[in-house]
């Protein structure tokens, strides 16, 4: 998809010029590098489907996120990816106009299933992200939410397997 193709919309509580500024930015530097996969430790979480795939979903329609970005939920829960959508969906707010917008968004998500305290779960993450880099060479940027002392065994396989 071209700059020229890509529709915007307005969020608010943010300035327009502030918008305008990020854009300009994300223009220059992130829309058009190599891809980034962004993976969401506690995906099947309320603070998750509440609070961080929304505001995944409106940085994503209002153009503040990369082109080639990767969202990879990961959790405990058995889950696919169509339940783990139906969890955060309604909070999303997707207006009618906003549906096709919202598909793309979508088919740049997936979801894996795993623990926190083992090896098996971090190395089939490693291999899928591995995977995803092979076509692009996929940055990535994980964003821990796991609470009930789960961080350090997450940050801990993190390392062992990056």
């Amino acid at each position: 998809m071209s700059r020229s193709e890509r529709s915007y919309s307005i969020s608010s509580p943010l300035s327009e010029d502030l918008i305008k500024f990020l854009r300009e930015s994300m223009e220059k530097d992130l829309l058009y590098d190599p891809p980034y996969v962004l993976v969401i430790f506690g995906a099947s979480g309320d603070l998750a489907k509440k609070k961080i795939y929304p505001t995944l979903w409106w940085l994503y329609r209002d153009s503040l996120l990369p082109l080639n970005i990767t969202i990879v939920g990961y959790a405990r829960s058995d889950l696919t990816m169509e339940k783990l959508r139906e969890s955060f969906e309604k909070a999303c707010k997707v207006r009618d106009s906003e549906k096709k917008k919202f598909e793309e968004f979508m088919s740049k998500c997936a979801y894996m299933k795993g623990k926190y305290d083992t090896a098996e779960g971090f190395e089939k993450l490693a291999g899928f992200i591995e995977e995803i880099q092979k076509k692009s060479n996929d940055r990535e940027l994980f964003n821990v939410l796991k609470g009930n002392g789960a961080l350090g065994s997450v940050v801990t396989r993190i390392t062992a397997t990056v």
